[in-house]
């Protein structure tokens, strides 16, 4: 029995053995996979309308609360779970949404030009924009570790630079400030893909993986050279407690 388990764990994957269209696939354990046909239809009624519509379906963003969806004319559609659109964040432009990121009420949406703006999902209103982090687009975006009454993001732009943007909030209330730290510059060649837990993020360049933590400061924390004689970019996603796994080219490392 030990042997065949070896033997089957050495077999290729055929991902055409057993395959099923969407409308045959069936829940099996915790996991349900349906269709949202309510957002659907009206994202295909926006279709039919081009130059008065949001715009094509950009980036996607979801949690306990809702569904944001990115849009090519740089708005994002703000589903609830009940396939509701509840708000329409931004103003209509060329400036298309690359990727979105929400936390609780709050949305943040980077653009195609380097703009990264925070949004208050409830209220429907911007909590600041950030225009002197990247100067091409940000293609990945997510939530960090945050205090009492601010909140962080990581993000990573085409070129590969890094940075960490922290918002903090006024007393009483007030209006968010922000402060931009540069995690890695566009000399080291990162590669525009991030994963990002509580108190740590993960990305790759094109000779190593790197693991940055946020707390008590930001450093370097693990730096993991790339396999020999693999040519390929790295995927790389870290977990909050703190599993790391990589993949390169056909190396799979934990």
């Amino acid at each position: 029995p030990l042997e065949t388990k070896r033997r089957n764990r050495s077999k290729p994957i055929d991902l055409s053995r057993g395959a099923t269209t969407s409308s045959e696939q069936k829940p099996s354990g915790a996991l349900k996979v349906e269709q949202l046909k309510t957002a659907s239809r009206q994202l295909a009624a926006n279709a039919r309308r081009p130059e008065l519509g949001p715009g094509a379906p950009a980036a996607l963003g979801a949690s306990s609360k809702f569904v944001a969806l990115g849009t090519s004319r740089g708005l994002a559609l703000v589903f609830d779970h009940f396939q509701e659109v509840r708000r329409v964040l931004g103003t209509a432009s060329t400036d298309s949404v690359k990727c979105v990121a929400l936390e609780d009420d709050v949305a943040c949406l980077g653009h195609a030009s380097g703009v990264l703006v925070l949004w208050d999902v409830v209220k429907g209103s911007q909590l600041r924009r950030v225009d002197d982090a990247f100067s091409v687009s940000v293609e990945k975006v997510e939530f960090c570790c945050r205090g009492a009454s601010d909140r962080a993001v990581a993000c990573i732009d085409a070129s590969g630079v890094v940075n960490r943007i922290v918002f903090r909030q006024r007393v009483l209330g007030g209006s968010y400030l922000h402060e931009v730290e540069c995690l890695l510059d566009a000399k080291s060649n990162v590669t525009p893909w991030l994963s990002v837990s509580s108190t740590y993020a993960a990305f790759s360049s094109t000779t190593a993986s790197f693991v940055v933590a946020f707390s008590p400061s930001v450093r370097v924390a693990v730096t993991w050279p790339r396999p020999s004689q693999v040519e390929d970019n790295a995927v790389v996603a870290i977990s909050d407690d703190g599993i790391l796994i990589r993949a390169w080219g056909n190396d799979l490392d934990a």
